[in-house]
C-alpha cells in the first residue's frame, strides 16, 4: 500500500507477485473483508497497481 501511495507502481506489482507466491489464495475480495477501503479513489489505484485476482 505504501508503494502505491508513493507512486512506485512497478515495485508494488513486484510485491504483489511475492504476496501471491506466498499466499496463492489471496484475492481482492479477501482484502476487502480484512481491511475495507474508505477512500474509493485510492482503492481503485491500489487494486490496479496490485494486479491480483478479484
Amino acid at each position: 500500500m505504501a508503494l502505491v501511495k508513493l507512486n512506485r507502481l512497478d515495485e508494488s506489482r513486484s510485491a504483489a507477485r511475492r504476496l501471491m507466491e506466498a499466499f496463492p489464495t489471496y484475492t481482492l475480495t479477501l482484502q476487502r473483508q480484512i481491511n475495507p477501503w474508505l477512500e474509493k479513489v485510492f482503492a481503485e489505484r491500489y487494486v490496479a497497481a496490485l494486479g491480483v485476482p478479484e
